[in-house]
């Protein structure tokens, strides 16, 4: 077995199998002479039930995927002729995602499809899953880039197009939680949800 496959099979198990699939599998790479590869496996921590989700959205339903993908990367380019697309692609991974959690024993509420919806974003803007390995996703990510395109993501919405957005997006981490006192200073397209836990 290869990191590569671990980690596969890692992450595409059942949410509940996490820590045994890990010692499992640390096991099987120790064994097959990758210490190091072992070593990595057990440092990774079992994700919450959204990352979980996403995960499964990478390995079960890569074609929806990748269309969430593509309509980034034109978004990217410049064509916000694609922002429908992008939106589209989330809302219908955000469905699938609450069925694989129903099929856990998870039902999902509005709260866990929003933190799907909102690594979804991430994912999107930032063209993959980087720093992590595709679908490896251990905890939920926070958009940046996205933002200063105004992009709403059914649930996870988006900071609007601004200058003061778009000149405090690096400095500030445009749609990242800010003091109610700044409000008035920073990115004021926030969702409700975003403002709402502050």
């Amino acid at each position: 077995m290869t990191f590569e496959q671990a980690i596969e099979t890692l992450f595409r198990a059942a949410h509940g199998s996490f820590v045994d699939e890990r010692k499992r599998l640390a096991v099987e790479l120790r064994t097959a002479g990758d210490k190091a590869g072992a070593a990595k496996l057990n440092k990774m921590t079992r994700p919450p039930a959204s990352a979980w989700a996403v995960n499964q959205l990478w390995w079960r339903s890569r074609a929806e995927f990748q269309a969430l993908l593509d309509a980034a990367k034109r978004v990217r380019e410049g064509a916000m002729d694609a922002l429908p697309q992008h939106k589209a692609a989330v809302s219908a991974l955000s469905k699938l995602a609450a069925e694989y959690l129903k099929e856990i024993g998870n039902v999902a509420g509005d709260a866990t499809l929003r933190r799907v919806e909102t690594s979804l974003a991430a994912i999107a803007a930032g063209g993959g899953f980087d720093p992590e390995l595709p679908g490896a996703l251990t905890e939920d990510r926070e958009p940046s880039g996205f933002l200063s395109l105004g992009i709403a993501t059914g649930g996870a919405a988006t900071c609007s197009v601004s200058a003061s957005c778009r000149a405090r997006a690096d400095e500030r981490g445009c749609g990242k939680r800010v003091p109610r006192r700044a409000e008035g200073e920073g990115c004021r397209g926030r969702s409700r949800s975003q403002a709402g836990r502050d």
